[in-house]
This record gives C-alpha cells, structure tokens and sequence, in this order.
C-alpha cells in the first residue's frame, strides 16, 4: 500500500528533474548562441557582394590578405584556440571556422572591416564554406607571396577570380539547373499528362521516345 502510496511522488519527483534538465538546457543553448552571434561578423557581406565586390574596400582586404601571406598558415594556426575533443588532434589537422580566422585576422590587422575578414575568409575557404583546412589553404597562401617575401596581389586576386567561380557556379547548380532538371525530367510528364500544363511546348516528350521507336519497328517489320 505504501508503494502505490509512493508512486506519485516518484512520478512528480522524476517530472520535475526532467523539467529542470531541460530548462538547464535551454539556458546553456541560449548562452552558446549569444556567444556565436556576438562574435559574427557585424558588417557581414552577402554572396552577390562577394562576386560583385560591393560593401567591400579591396585595399582594405588586401591589408589583410598581406598579413595572413606574411604569417603563413603556421601562424594562423598557431594563435587559434580550438575547442578541446574527446579524441585529440594535432593542432595543424584541425578545421578553422569562420569566427576562428576573424579573431585571427584581428590579431594580424586590428584595423580592418569585418567585411575584409570575411572576403578573405571566402577566398581562402573557395566560396561559402563555413571552414578551412590547413593543407588546403597552405599553397594558397604561400603563392600569395612572391620570391622576394613581398606580397603578390595578383596572385591574391587570382585566388579572389576562383572563389567567385565557385559561387557563382555554386548559385547556378543550385538555383537555375537543378530546379530545371527537376521539372524536366519528373515534373513535366505528370504535370502535362494530368494538369495540361507543359511550359517547355514543342520539346519533345522524352517519355514517350520509347513507345514511339517500338512503334516503328513493329510497322517497319510488319511490313511487306
């Protein structure tokens, strides 16, 4: 009797932990996102920006991409702290994120937008990827010096051309063929056979090639 007693104070008890644990967790989550989005970039750049060179000052990110050419990637890395893991690995085998190199490139410029950091972040990154890998990036930046130890801004411009052929092609697969080649090839035949609707008129039907081959070769060996 005491145990049926019991029970609901069990259940309550075990109610109320799991609510605190969430709420616990809730909080914590919270915290980490206030944490992530105070150290985003304030005047970040959009993709179009990034192809079209606008809200961007060249020199500016030029400035930057000098200083990272001068550190190499031994130097980036270097002063990047990295969260620790359950199983670790060597520093220079660890991905570098995007707040990552912006507390990096502070350290090399102090002076610069965050618009420049985050160009130069896309550039060494090859468009949008929200990291970089240090044996990537290391040929990148080591051409961006010349023999001399100079910087070479055409070289640091030749990387800039990449990454923008990157986004852009990026924005093509994404935004112009993949959306048409899914209507063409499974979209349109269900569209044009139940609703009438066919906005590709006079192409053919790539459905009905078969049935219309069969055809004919059954006319061309039935006759004469």
């Amino acid at each position: 009797t005491s145990a049926w007693l019991c029970a609901p104070c069990f259940a309550f008890a075990g109610k109320s932990l799991r609510t605190q644990a969430l709420q616990t967790s809730f909080r914590q989550t919270k915290q980490d996102w206030r944490i992530v989005l105070s150290a985003m970039p304030k005047d970040s750049i959009s993709w179009v920006d990034f192809l079209l060179e606008a809200k961007v000052d060249k020199a500016d990110v030029e400035t930057l991409a000098a200083s990272v050419a001068k550190a190499r990637t031994d130097g980036l890395w270097d002063m990047t702290e990295f969260e620790p893991l359950e199983k670790e690995l060597p520093r220079y085998e660890r991905f570098m994120d995007g707040v990552q190199f912006q507390k990096a490139a502070r350290t090399l410029s102090p002076g610069v937008s965050d618009s420049s950091v985050q160009a130069v972040f896309m550039v060494l990154a090859k468009g949008n990827a929200g990291f970089v890998v240090k044996s990537s990036v290391d040929p990148v930046v080591a051409g961006w010096s010349g023999p001399d130890g100079s910087f070479d801004s055409a070289a640091f411009n030749f990387s800039w051309f990449v990454s923008k052929a990157n986004v852009a092609f990026a924005y093509w697969f994404l935004n112009i063929f993949a959306p048409f080649c899914t209507y063409f090839f499974f979209i349109r035949g269900p569209l044009k056979a139940y609703g009438g609707i066919d906005l590709l008129p006079g192409v053919p039907n790539f459905w009905e090639r078969g049935t219309a081959t069969a055809a004919a070769a059954e006319a061309f060996i039935a006759a004469p």
